[in-house]
C-alpha cells in the first residue's frame, strides 16, 4: 500500500490522484509504502514519468458494460533546478590534516572526476530490455564549453531513457549527446558542484607490464583502488552477437589488467614511480577509461567484463568535435566503414598460412613497441548484407582473410583502424592473405547503420522503431531475403507489452511488412495507416511480419484503443533534446480530464 507521496498522505485513491496531479514531470519524490500485514512503512524514491507513460483513471460503467477512461491533465511546470550559492558564512569548517599524504590528495582530486549513473529504459527497444539494470561509473571529460561525461554502452545504452547522474553526492539529470563505441552525456552546467573537475590526461601510451592503478566508484560513492599491471593490449577484443540483437563493442582495441579491481567502472592511471616527488604524486594522470562490456555467451546468457579504453585515441577527438559544434550535431553522426567485423589470431598460426618472412618480422617489431604479442587481424564477419555477384566474390573480403595492409599502410593492431579516416573515402585498397597468396582488393566504404533512433511508436502494445545496426549483423550476408528491409528504414519490433493486444501475436525481433494489406516500410507509413483506417474497437486487423531468416507469418490483433492507444515518441532535435509524446489514436475514448 502507498501511504504517502512526497510527504502528503494518500489514504484514498482520490487523495493519491490529487497529490500526483501536483507533482511536475521528471521530479524524483519519496513514496512511503507498507506491505500487507506489516505495521511499519518503508521508503522508496520514484521518478515521476508523464512523458513516456500516460496517467489515466478507469471507472467501470455498469450500465454500458465498459470502462470510462479519464486522464490527468498536464503536470505543473518543472521546478527550475539551480545549484545553491554557498556563502562563506554558510560553510562548515572541517579540521584537516596538515600533513595529508600526497597519494590521498591525488585520489580525492580524482574523485571529483568520477560520476555514478542510473538509467531507466521505459520500454524494450533496440535489443535492450526495460527489465535490465543500467548503471555504472563515468568520467568527466569536459566542462567547457560543453559539459561531457564519458560512459560505456552497458550503462547508457540508447537515447530513449531517463538519466540520473550523481556527482559529488548530488543528483542531476543528464542527456545523451553522442552514441558510438561509448556514450557521452551532457548536463546543465548551472547544476555543477564546485569540486567537479576534468582530470589530467596521460599522453604516454600504455604498454604491457606497466604498473598501474585501477580507481573506481561504488554505487555509494566510495572510492576503490587496485594496484595491478597491464596484462595485454588488443588481444581477443571481439564480442559475440546477442539475442535479441543489440549494440556490442567491435573493432576497438582493449586494454586488459592482470587482476580484477572489484569495481565496474573508473579509470586506469599509471602508478607513480618510486623516485617521484611529493608534488608529482599529488596528481594522477588518467591513461584509460575502465569500462564495462556486455555481450552473451554461447548459451545466450548475458555476460559482463571490464577492460580499458584508450582515451587519447578514441575519446578526445570526439570530445573536441562536440565542443566545436557546441553539442548541436546528431547523437549518431553519419559515418562510413568497411562493413567488416575484425578479429585477431596468433602470429604462430598465421605464419603457417603462407605469411612472408618480411611481414612476420614486421609484426614482431610492432608488438615489441607495446611489449605485447603479435596478433594479425582477420575478417570475422560482415556487419550488414552485401549483394555480390558470384563472379565478383573473389574480389571481396572473405571470412578468415588475413588483413596485411590498408591503403598502403601495414596493419599490425586493431587500433590502427581508427586512423583510416574512412568518412572521406569511397573505397580503400586492402592487401589480404588468402590461400597462401597475397591479394589486393578494392573495398568500398559504406554508410554505417545507426544503433538507435529518435522515433519510437507503441502499436497496440508492440514497441516498434526503425531497423538498428545489430539486427543487420544477423541477416544472411550473402543471400538475404528480399522481404527484409535493408535499404529502407523498416518497422522493427523491439518489444511487446504484457496484457496488450499484440502479446503472443506480433513477435519481437521481426519486421512489420503489411497492416491490413497496406505495405509498411517506415514508421511514418505505419502512423499513416493508423490515421487513415480508423478501425473500430473490437475489430481484428491483419499484420504480416518477417523474421531475420526471411520467414513470414500473418497474425490478427484486436483493436483496443481505450486501453492501448497508438502512441508516438520523438526526440527533440535541439534544446533539451527530451522526448515528446503524441497520441496517434484513441482520443475519442478519453471522457474527461482530472
Amino acid at each position: 500500500m502507498i501511504t504517502t507521496v512526497d510527504g502528503k498522505p494518500t489514504k484514498t485513491l482520490d487523495q493519491f490522484i490529487e497529490v500526483i496531479k501536483g507533482i511536475p514531470d521528471y521530479k524524483r519524490v519519496p513514496f512511503m509504502t507498507r506491505s500487507m500485514g506489516k505495521s511499519e512503512d518503508q521508503m522508496m524514491m520514484v521518478d515521476i514519468d508523464r512523458h513516456f507513460f500516460l496517467a489515466a483513471l478507469f471507472e467501470r460503467d455498469d450500465k454500458a458494460g465498459t470502462w470510462v477512461r479519464r486522464e490527468l491533465g498536464a503536470p505543473p511546470p518543472e521546478e527550475v533546478l539551480i545549484a545553491p550559492e554557498v556563502k562563506d558564512e554558510d560553510t562548515i569548517s572541517v579540521e584537516e590534516d596538515d600533513e595529508e599524504e600526497p597519494e590521498e590528495a591525488a585520489l580525492e582530486k580524482l574523485r571529483g572526476s568520477l560520476v555514478n549513473v542510473v538509467c531507466r529504459l521505459p520500454y524494450s527497444i533496440y535489443g535492450h530490455t526495460s527489465a535490465s539494470n543500467y548503471s555504472g561509473v563515468g568520467l568527466v571529460v569536459s566542462l567547457s564549453p560543453v559539459p561531457l561525461i564519458l560512459f560505456d554502452r552497458s550503462s547508457v545504452p540508447a537515447e530513449m531513457l531517463d538519466i540520473r547522474l550523481t556527482l559529488s553526492n548530488k543528483n542531476i539529470p543528464g542527456q545523451v549527446v553522442y552514441l558510438g563505441a561509448f556514450t557521452l552525456v551532457s548536463f546543465d552546467s548551472k547544476l555543477l558542484p564546485k569540486n567537479v573537475s576534468v582530470p589530467e590526461w596521460d599522453t604516454k601510451p600504455l604498454k604491457v607490464r606497466d604498473e598501474v592503478k585501477v580507481i573506481g566508484l561504488t554505487p555509494d560513492q566510495l572510492l576503490v583502488q587496485k594496484e595491478t599491471s597491464i596484462a595485454s593490449i588488443g588481444v581477443n577484443f571481439n564480442t559475440w552477437q546477442c539475442n535479441p540483437p543489440r549494440h556490442r563493442l567491435i573493432n576497438i582495441e582493449n586494454i586488459n589488467v592482470s587482476e580484477s579491481s572489484g569495481c565496474w567502472g573508473g579509470v586506469i592511471v599509471r602508478k607513480p614511480s618510486k623516485t617521484a616527488s611529493d608534488e608529482e604524486k599529488r596528481t594522477l594522470k588518467v591513461a584509460a577509461y575502465y569500462m564495462t562490456i556486455s555481450s552473451q555467451n554461447k548459451n545466450g546468457d548475458d555476460s559482463f567484463w571490464t577492460q580499458g579504453l584508450d582515451i587519447q585515441r578514441y575519446v578526445i577527438p570526439v570530445v573536441a568535435r562536440i565542443n566545436e559544434e557546441l553539442a548541436t550535431g546528431p547523437v549518431e553522426p553519419p559515418c562510413r566503414d568497411l562493413g567488416i567485423e575484425f578479429s585477431d589470431m596468433s602470429l604462430a598460426t598465421v605464419s603457417t598460412m603462407g605469411l612472408s618472412r618480411k611481414r612476420f618480422d614486421a609484426y614482431v617489431k610492432a608488438a615489441k613497441k607495446i611489449r605485447g604479442a603479435p596478433r594479425p587481424l582477420i575478417v570475422e564477419s560482415r556487419l550488414r548484407p552485401l549483394s555480390v555477384s558470384p563472379e565478383h566474390e573473389d574480389k571481396c573480403p572473405k571470412i578468415a582473410d588475413i588483413v596485411l595492409e590498408i591503403d598502403g599502410k601495414p596493419i599490425h593492431r586493431v587500433s590502427q583502424l581508427a586512423e583510416l579516416s574512412l568518412e572521406s573515402k569511397e573505397s580503400v585498397e586492402m592487401i589480404v592473405l588468402r590461400g597462401g597468396k597475397e591479394l589486393t582488393l578494392t573495398i568500398p566504404t559504406t554508410p554505417a547503420h545507426p544503433s538507435t533512433g529518435t522515433h519510437v511508436v507503441q502499436f497496440f502494445g508492440a514497441i516498434v522503431h526503425e531497423t538498428h545496426a545489430a539486427v543487420l549483423e544477423q541477416v544472411d550476408s550473402k543471400d538475404p531475403s528480399p522481404l527484409i528491409p535493408i535499404k529502407t528504414p523498416g518497422v522493427y519490433i523491439g518489444g511487446v507489452s504484457y496484457g496488450s493486444p499484440a502479446l503472443d501475436n506480433i513477435r519481437p525481433t521481426h519486421w512489420i511488412l503489411e497492416v491490413d494489406g497496406v505495405s509498411i516500410s517506415s514508421i511514418d507509413d505505419l502512423i499513416g495507416v493508423v490515421k487513415s483506417k480508423k478501425w473500430d474497437t473490437g475489430e481484428y486487423i491483419r499484420v504480416k511480419q518477417v523474421n531475420r531468416k526471411g520467414i513470414t507469418s500473418v497474425v490478427s490483433i484486436r483493436v483496443d484503443e481505450r486501453f492501448w492507444p497508438v502512441l508516438s515518441w520523438k526526440r527533440q532535435s535541439s534544446g533539451s533534446r527530451r522526448w515528446t509524446q503524441e497520441r496517434i489514436s484513441g482520443l475519442e475514448f478519453v471522457e474527461g480530464v482530472l
